[in-house]
């Protein structure tokens, strides 16, 4: 093979090794952030576990109230409702955050095994 042919081939899989360390990063950049994410929903699902436990304990008045202390448990349950809602919501948005960083990651694999196939045909050439 021609030295001008070598030199075009080595330069081309030079490019392809870096385009694997920028893939390689970027991979192991989703999966730091998809570790976050899962870390946050945990916290968030044990918060509103806490939040739950704190609601029943508010909603389980078994003596007899008078009035405004029965309006004032009234706003306070649905403080607990509004909170559970929003809770549900952050939950909902981490939830499609980690499942759009898992699809980047099979993409990126799925990148990342033809370039690698691609690396060994340009080192079979070279050979």
């Amino acid at each position: 093979m021609p030295d001008t042919d070598s030199l075009i081939l080595r330069r081309l899989l030079s490019l392809k090794k870096r385009r694997e360390r920028n893939l390689r990063a970027a991979l192991s950049a989703l999966a730091r952030r998809d570790i976050e994410l899962q870390d946050n929903i945990v916290r968030l699902l044990e918060q509103r576990r806490q939040l739950w436990r704190q609601w029943r304990n508010s909603g389980g008045v078994s003596k007899v109230v008078d009035h405004g202390a029965l309006r004032h448990l009234k706003i306070e349950l649905a403080e607990y409702h509004q909170q559970d809602h929003a809770m549900a919501e952050q939950l909902e948005a981490l939830h499609n955050e980690q499942h759009r960083i898992r699809h980047e990651q099979a993409e990126g694999q799925i990148q990342l095994r033809k370039l690698l196939v691609e690396q060994e045909k340009f080192n079979w050439l070279l050979e």
